[in-house]
């Protein structure tokens, strides 16, 4: 399910799914590159090679937007928020 959520200062993008989800504990890993929940031995039976996340943090990196991690509201699975500002500075310049 993909939502998109107007806030008082930005826009809120929600993905969930109702897969297995994430332990929370390894939140902060799935965003390096070529990293994969239960590495190569996971029994999802479904090819890939760790880039999605990672890919995800740095669009919401050049976009001075946040990222969070969570458990869905269907089932089991893995909610992504991105929640980007109204206006995103570039990276190297300054806000006033």
């Amino acid at each position: 399910m993909v939502t998109v959520q107007p806030e008082p200062h930005g826009v809120t993008l929600k993905v969930e799914d109702s897969g297995p989800g994430i332990a929370a504990e390894e939140y902060s890993r799935v965003f390096e590159r070529f990293y994969r929940v239960g590495g190569d031995r996971h029994d999802s039976n479904q090819l890939g090679c760790g880039l999605g996340l990672a890919i995800v943090q740095h669009i919401a990196d050049l976009h001075n937007a946040r990222i969070t991690l969570g458990t869905s509201s269907l089932e089991e699975g893995l909610l992504v928020s991105v929640e980007f500002p109204l206006t995103a500075s570039q990276p190297g310049t300054d806000d006033a």
